[in-house]
């Protein structure tokens, strides 16, 4: 007697498959999942399975032709007979910079309507025509997920209208963005402010070399006008300077209701002008009562200027000031540590009396994490340093992962 199983099976055991991870540069069929590939050609049956795990995640380089005549993957998706064009959720596009053309490759976007996530990295947005190519219709129709890192733009114009396009996003990262009309000799009412925020934002990350004027414009686009209007409950502000502090505070502010992780990191410009004393001098952290994960990140420790330091003075005060009881998890990112004796720079101490306090009572990790780079990568080392400064209740949550 012949057993007909029913699809669903079938999807299921198709679904444990390893599906391969494009690349146009370096593909290894055998190192990329090649095995899904394989199971598309077993039947009919396991043809729309297996090609839409197959395809459902693209990580494509564009070409470094200087003149190209057209981008293959934009000619293949274009054309009648292409198959897997629907399949893609995930497209992760990886330009060259400002030194190579990759405008022809932004044509590929557009194409891909169902796209839920795009990744945009090493891309210039040269002109009108560049963007226009990438704002193409039906473009950003059901994105939830848009990421960009090392991205410039050459018009002040075009960063917020692409976000803004995106109406159904959720999770926006930022990241090492270069935006020469924003710079400070520009005036900030030049930045256009009138497209709307993605009403469902839930998730946002500012960070790493974005110059500071458009930082405060990036801050102040996000910022509704009241308190509870933003849903943002993923907040990640780890590049925080003097003048954007205020915008900075203003934004935690209004995302207080919400708000349920939050990581910090401050850029001190001068060393009459501490971005940390002006954040922390304006944020009140009782406010926070829904906040689950609160994370620091320190950068360039230097003990001539410890009383200068977020490490030193706020660290504890800020953990003291919260008053969430759902806080589950305390991280603290240590980067370009030089010397062992950089990590008695923070005062753990204070850190732990201010963990022991009964707000804390559901604490299940306190991670402290330094970079592999860092005298410090040694985890088993730094663990035993922190031995000795914690007490018997914090050792049972500390964690020491070295970031990579």
């Amino acid at each position: 007697m012949t057993v007909v199983l029913p699809p669903e099976v079938f999807d299921a055991i198709l679904d444990w498959v390893p599906a391969p991870e494009w690349d146009r540069e370096a593909w290894d069929p055998k190192a990329a999942g090649v095995d899904i590939l394989v199971c598309a050609m077993v039947c009919r049956a396991w043809l729309p399975r297996a090609r839409h795990l197959a395809f459902s995640s693209i990580r494509y380089r564009c070409s470094y032709d200087e003149h190209p005549s057209q981008d293959p993957l934009a000619a293949i998706l274009a054309h009648p007979l292409c198959t897997f064009r629907d399949h893609v959720r995930d497209f992760h596009l990886i330009g060259h910079g400002a030194d190579h053309y990759c405008g022809l490759s932004w044509s590929c976007v557009p194409l891909l309507q169902q796209l839920t996530r795009l990744r945009l990295e090493d891309q210039w947005v040269g002109g009108h025509r560049d963007f226009d190519c990438l704002m193409a219709p039906p473009f950003g129709e059901k994105i939830d997920t848009l990421e960009m890192y090392h991205c410039g733009f050459s018009l002040p114009g075009q960063l917020l209208p692409l976000i803004s396009r995106c109406r159904r996003l959720r999770s926006l990262a930022l990241r090492q963005l270069l935006l020469p009309g924003w710079y400070d000799e520009y005036p900030v009412t030049e930045a256009p402010l009138d497209c709307a925020v993605p009403a469902g934002l839930e998730e946002l990350v500012i960070s790493y070399d974005i110059p500071m004027t458009s930082m405060s414009t990036l801050l102040r686009w996000f910022s509704p006008s009241s308190v509870g209007v933003t849903r943002i409950h993923r907040l990640d502000l780890v590049t925080i300077f003097s003048k954007t502090a205020p915008d900075s505070a203003h934004l935690v502010h209004l995302a207080e209701l919400s708000l349920s992780s939050l990581a910090l990191g401050f850029i001190n410009s001068s060393d009459s002008s501490d971005a940390a004393d002006a954040f922390c001098a304006a944020t009140d952290f009782s406010t926070l009562t829904r906040l689950e994960v609160i994370e620091f990140r320190i950068y360039g420790l230097k003990r001539s200027r410890t009383d200068r330091h977020l490490q030193v003075q706020h660290i504890p005060s800020v953990l003291r000031s919260l008053r969430s009881e759902k806080t589950r998890i305390v991280r603290l990112y240590l980067n370009f540590m030089t010397e062992p004796e950089d990590l008695l720079v923070l005062d753990f101490e204070a850190i732990a009396a201010s963990l022991s306090r009964d707000n804390y009572r559901n604490l299940e990790q306190f991670v402290v994490s330094p970079f592999q780079d860092s005298i410090l990568s040694d985890s088993s080392r730094m663990q035993r340093l922190l031995d000795e400064l914690l007490g018997s209740r914090l050792k049972g949550t500390l964690q020491t992962v070295c970031s990579p």
